[in-house]
């Protein structure tokens, strides 16, 4: 950051009128810092680009995979490659130990400068509220980073972001109360599927509707989707734009990424100022679970708190919606994953059917039939499908700046570079993942299972599967790691298998065909659509056309 601003610095002395302003100064600031940039460490092998600066920042926003192939291919026995993201150099690493260094609590890493990027570009974020989050130097812990003591806890506000979504989001209690809504709702939209009767469905066409409406239910209430009829359509618009916007692409090369994104945080803050109007704060849902205006008492919270520290409604409006794509575009393909990879091996969707009628609970007065969550999340083969789905599909980066420059594995890694990991390394590392017959680049559902002889109450022996991760710490991060892991990880977890649990205790499902997104006919399978690597767990490419009866 330092040589970028002394390139800066060049440029503005060269515009002074009487301080020199010549085109060939602006060129010497130019040439000096970037030389500068280039001359950092030359022990790190670098992926190769024709025009420095730009192809590789055009393959990392454009092509991903290109840019991972390439990364592949230039790794040294130090597991560093390097490449330029414009005018910064990031350094992108694999290998557990590397991996290990990356998500340590540490002030010589951050992700805030990262963070205050998205905040901006992608969250629309207001400059007057965008300034708290730059001036703001204590970081996310309790305590705040050496030499920033004496900042007042109202000014801290990465951390007091991090106590609400912790409290909220992470904890037991209102992790469990969300999965509770979350099925309740989902279940709803199950039922109105005949009983007994064939229909026919695509399973990322229906997952995107039902469970996407069953999801917003659960985190913003009813109204949000009562006032934006639309409210999906808009939604998945924008989702498909929403990384080149968070890396500030170009708005006069990329219209529709914008229009999209400003049509979806109208919608949002449609829904809070509604909200707003109609929530009693001195009435009996003050300290509820959920309720009908903000749905969950975490979005309520969050809104309070920036209310509260005079956030603009555009801020808010980013703030509360960005947890859309926080739970949506990760939960909704693992669960079309899931079923994906178990409806196209009916032995399989067999077994995983039979296990999770384990978790089935009856109430005696009614006859109602319900899954226990509880049971449901010990279910060995369920799980390591679950985890299987993760480890292939999920595809993104942690970025951290480095604040001071740090050693690794014998290289330097110098202040002011951007640090980077992706799982679409780290989870495809065959000494880790692979098994005899079962390549890590394959789906085999058992890979996370272990075997074990135990002893029955009747004292019969009995062998049994349980899931381990032994030997994984550093290999698998599909939630991320650190002070930056995934909040919503417990209840994601909790809502992906209610819903394939829900759709495989209810359902008697069969294949027909592969198709096109627009429903045309397709001639493969699906895959992992390259648009979006890097965003998350990515959508398959083609939808899986079904056939299915409801049994109860």
């Amino acid at each position: 950051m330092d040589t970028v601003r002394s390139i800066l610095h060049g440029i503005r002395c060269a515009a002074v009128p009487g301080g020199g302003a010549t085109v060939a100064c602006v060129i010497i600031a130019l040439v000096f810092g970037l030389y500068q940039i280039i001359a950092r460490d030359d022990q790190v092998p670098s992926i190769p680009e024709r025009i420095p600066f730009l192809s590789n920042t055009y393959r990392f926003l454009k092509n991903k995979p290109e840019l991972i192939q390439l990364a592949r291919n230039t790794f040294g026995d130090a597991g560093i490659v390097k490449y330029n993201l414009l005018f910064r150099t990031v350094y992108l690493v694999c290998g557990p130990r590397n991996i290990q260094v990356l998500n340590r609590a540490s002030p010589d890493l951050g992700s805030e400068g990262f963070f205050v990027m998205v905040m901006r570009n992608s969250w629309d974020i207001q400059p007057k509220d965008l300034v708290k989050f730059k001036n703001d130097k204590t970081g996310r812990l309790k305590a705040p980073v050496a030499g920033t003591e004496a900042t007042p806890d109202s000014q801290r506000y990465w951390r007091a972001m991090h106590e609400l979504y912790h409290e909220y989001l992470s904890t037991s209690h209102y992790a469990n109360a969300l999965a509770t809504k979350f099925y309740s709702f989902f279940d709803q939209r199950l039922s109105r599927a005949p009983l007994s009767e064939w229909e026919t469905v695509g399973i990322w066409d229906f997952l995107k509707v039902n469970m996407f409406e069953a999801a917003m239910t659960t985190l913003d209430g009813p109204k949000i989707l009562d006032l934006n009829p639309d409210f999906s359509e808009r939604y998945w618009e924008y989702d498909q734009y929403a990384l080149i916007v968070s890396y500030g692409a170009p708005k006069f090369l990329n219209r529709k990424a914008y229009q999209a994104k400003d049509e979806f945080y109208v919608r949002t803050a449609r829904y809070l100022e509604a909200a707003w109007k109609n929530f009693d704060w001195s009435g009996p849902d003050v300290e509820s679970d959920w309720e009908v205006n903000f749905g969950s008492r975490f979005t309520r919270e969050l809104a309070k708190w920036a209310r509260d520290n005079d956030f603009d409604k555009k801020s808010l409006a980013g703030l509360v919606g960005v947890l859309a794509f926080g739970l949506n575009s990760n939960t909704i393909p693992a669960a079309a994953w899931m079923l994906i990879h178990l409806v196209q091996d009916p032995s399989l969707f067999k077994a995983v059917q039979e296990e999770a009628m384990e978790a089935l609970i009856t109430d005696g007065a009614t006859g109602t039939r319900s899954i226990n969550r509880a049971k449901l999340v010990t279910l060995p083969l369920l799980q390591s499908v679950y985890i299987e789905v993760l480890r292939l599909h999920v595809s993104f980066s942690i970025m951290r700046e480095v604040n001071n420059s740090i050693d690794m594995n014998g290289h330097r890694i110098p202040k002011g570079s951007f640090l980077q990991g992706m799982t679409d390394l780290g989870h495809f590392e065959d000494e880790v993942w692979s098994t005899e017959g079962h390549p890590a680049s394959e789906f085999w559902a058992s890979r996370h299972l272990v075997y074990k002889e135990i002893t029955t109450e009747t004292g019969e022996r009995k062998r049994v599967a349980e899931v381990s991760m032994e030997g994984k710490n550093g290999s698998f991060f599909p939630y991320g790691g650190g002070t930056g892991i995934c909040p919503g990880r417990h209840f994601a977890k909790q809502e992906i298998l209610l819903a394939v649990a829900s759709i495989v205790t209810r359902f008697d499902v069969e294949f027909i065909e592969w198709v096109h997104m627009d429903g045309t006919k397709s001639s493969r399978a699906a895959m992992d659509d390259p648009k979006n690597t890097g965003t998350g767990v990515t959508p398959p490419d083609r939808d899986m056309k079904v056939r299915w009866r409801r049994m109860w």
